[in-house]
């Protein structure tokens, strides 16, 4: 280990300052440490801390120390690394540090440029009071709210890039929640961040109360978003992904329409829909990223119906999704029969030619058990690269939120049934890929909802299918789009633009009804308050 700054901002620590510096130096050692320097940061203390510092520095001459005149914690973390002099930078506390986490964030140094200690990774290592991890997670989910942040925590101990993060913090402007702004900003400008799991526990009580600390946090939390947006450090781009491809023969030409204008990043294909043939052959000229849509609730199986019991009624059709759920709840539905449909169904894909690259669901079962704990098998046993994973799923109107919120309750309720787990399935919580995205058909999704988004985002869409209308606004009503993320993403075409007069009027009729009915909702104030800044 070398070529390291470890910076530790301090504030009234002199009960454990010195058993806390003396015990790390004393690790440091262990680990082979040389070309280190330990930067320690007085934050305005008001105790013997200075005194105790002064008689670090000496002893050591790897110890520096520096004094802020007051409380802050953001000012003085960016003056610990803003004196550092070498490539990385560890943010440490007094009150907690720790051996493992030094030794594999720096073997993990060239992966990311930010290694970060979670708590959250792995919950039960977190040994702090019940109240403080409440708090933790309160501020972790508003933050996923606010800033579409991936991340399962953001305070913690951290390597850096001293180089790559720099710029980033000198632009940070928050006290107390600098390091959730930092990440922020750093998900923002692209930087990779690496989470390691770590044990936490608390060896004092909290220098501040509470609620204090709560509402502190709360305030700076709501008025980073508008800092944010006014600094534009990044123009959010749109990208498309195309759902039931295969699904009809009509959803198939309008995809090879999209594909033709480079308007789409990947796509999922049906197996077992009469359009599937068609979007083999398309796929295979393209050749677009490809991912299996696994359909276990419309149209025959691909399996043999003998081995699938639980999941096909007596004419050999799949169960329509509301019975399908019913069955799920009441632990109806086997998971070996999923494995045998969802494998049966990739073979099918492979043998046509193409290559997959991961795997969703039709109608999104894949949200419940058992269905994402068979994917996450057949991922793994398949080597596929991903799964799409409903922890980065975004909902951009309330409506939105509400209907998630009521799904999440089901999947609770199946993983319950089928696990008894109180908790949510893997697809909501693994980061099987970690792209940002929104569904159409999810809500009424228009200009203002997409300028919501402060990261790049895919919307997926459902080409050439009747129940999509969002589609059908977001494809040719162009304007909305080029003025909701800032530059023309979609090229007009002949293809595109061969609408009747009658259809041109239906078309404009239902986006200035959407318009409408959005404007006229009485939480509008409160969306807008939370959203956009």
């Amino acid at each position: 280990m070398k070529n390291i700054s470890i910076v530790i901002p301090i504030y009234n620590e002199e009960e454990i300052l010195y058993t806390s510096v003396t015990g790390l130096l004393k690790v440091l050692t262990q680990l082979q440490a040389r070309d280190y320097e330990v930067i320690l940061v007085d934050n305005g203390s008001t105790d013997r801390t200075p005194e105790i510092l002064t008689h670090l520095a000496r002893k050591s001459p790897r110890i520096k120390h520096l004094s802020f005149p007051f409380p802050d914690f953001g000012a003085a973390v960016r003056l610990g690394v803003e004196t550092a002099s070498k490539d990385y930078v560890v943010l440490l506390n007094a009150d907690w540090w720790d051996e493992n986490f030094l030794d594999n964030a720096y073997r993990q140094r060239k992966q990311a440029e930010i290694v970060l200690a979670s708590k959250e990774l792995v919950s039960r290592l977190d040994k702090r009071p019940f109240v403080r991890k409440i708090g933790t997670r309160l501020l972790t989910k508003l933050t996923h709210f606010l800033f579409d942040y991936r991340g399962l925590d953001t305070h913690g101990l951290k390597l850096l890039n001293r180089k790559a993060v720099l710029p980033i913090l000198r632009q940070c402007t928050t006290h107390e929640i600098l390091e959730t702004e930092l990440l922020v900003r750093a998900q923002r400008r692209k930087l990779k961040i690496l989470e390691l799991a770590c044990p936490v526990s608390e060896i004092r009580p909290a220098r501040t109360a509470f609620l204090y600390r709560c509402f502190n946090d709360l305030k700076e939390l709501l008025l980073l978003p508008k800092s944010l947006k006014a600094e534009s450090l990044t123009t959010p781009k749109l990208f498309f992904h195309a759902d039931d491809v295969g699904y009809s023969t009509n959803s198939v030409i309008q995809t090879e329409v999209i594909c033709r204008n480079k308007q789409l990043s990947s796509l999922s294909v049906l197996v077992n829909r009469p359009g599937f043939i068609k979007a083999s052959f398309l796929i295979r000229k393209l050749k677009i990223p490809t991912l299996l849509h696994v359909n276990l609730v419309e149209g025959k199986p691909v399996s043999r119906l003998k081995d699938i019991p639980s999941l096909t009624m007596a004419n050999g059709q799949f169960f329509p999704l509301p019975i399908f759920l019913i069955r799920l709840l009441t632990h109806r539905i086997k998971p070996e029969d999923v494995q045998t449909e969802t494998t049966a169904q990739l073979r099918k894909l492979r043998q046509a030619g193409i290559q997959v690259i991961g795997l969703d669901s039709h109608r999104h079962t894949h949200m419940f058990s058992p269905i994402a704990e068979v994917f996450e098998n057949v991922a793994e046993q398949e080597k596929l690269e991903k799964v799409r994973s409903y922890r980065f799923f975004r909902t951009l109107t309330i409506g939105g939120d509400l209907k998630r919120m009521f799904v999440a309750f089901l999947c609770l309720g199946t993983r319950l049934v089928y696990w008894a787990q109180c908790n949510l399935p893997p697809s909501w919580s693994k980061a099987s890929t970690g792209e940002a995205f929104a569904v159409a058909s999810w809500e009424n999704l228009h200009s203002q909802n997409l300028r919501q988004s402060l990261t790049d985002i895919t919307l997926v869409i459902h080409p050439g299918l009747t129940f999509d209308n969002q589609t059908n606004l977001l494809i040719h009503c162009l304007a909305s789009i080029q003025d909701a993320i800032g530059k023309q993403v979609i090229k007009p075409t002949s293809k595109i633009s061969k609408l009747s007069l009658g259809e041109t009027w239906n078309r404009l009729a239902w986006v200035m009804r959407a318009l409408a009915w959005d404007l006229q909702r009485p939480w509008w104030g409160l969306e807008y308050f939370l959203r956009s800044f």
